[in-house]
């Protein structure tokens, strides 16, 4: 027991030893904080955005382009193609878009 306790004692006095030491727990220290980051995102990610495929072919694809025209969803975004038709008076004909599109609905995406 002795042997082990003058082991240790001789270790950490060592700078090699002791910054190794101290290097090994900065990096448990930055994976925990990567894990509880990562874990906080997929919480967020299930809770608050949505994604909705259409295909534009549906009924329910015109109901909802007439509710995006009618809350003004669209106001704001960027990545949103108009077709030339349209399907009721006062409505505008929205055509699927590649990339993000984020939407507001009373002040809360």
């Amino acid at each position: 027991m002795a042997i082990v306790d003058q082991f240790l004692t001789n270790a950490l006095t060592s700078d090699f030893f002791a910054g190794g030491l101290a290097l090994g727990a900065f990096g448990v220290v930055v994976a925990f904080l990567r894990l509880a980051f990562l874990s906080l995102y997929r919480l967020v990610l299930r809770r608050v955005w949505v994604s909705l495929t259409l295909d534009n072919r549906s009924p329910s694809y015109r109901h909802f382009c007439i509710w995006m025209e009618q809350n003004s969803v669209l106001s704001q975004s960027r990545h949103v193609r108009m077709t030339d038709g349209e399907w009721a008076s006062g409505t505008k004909g929205y055509a699927p878009s590649p990339g993000q599109h984020w939407f507001f609905w009373q002040g809360n995406p």
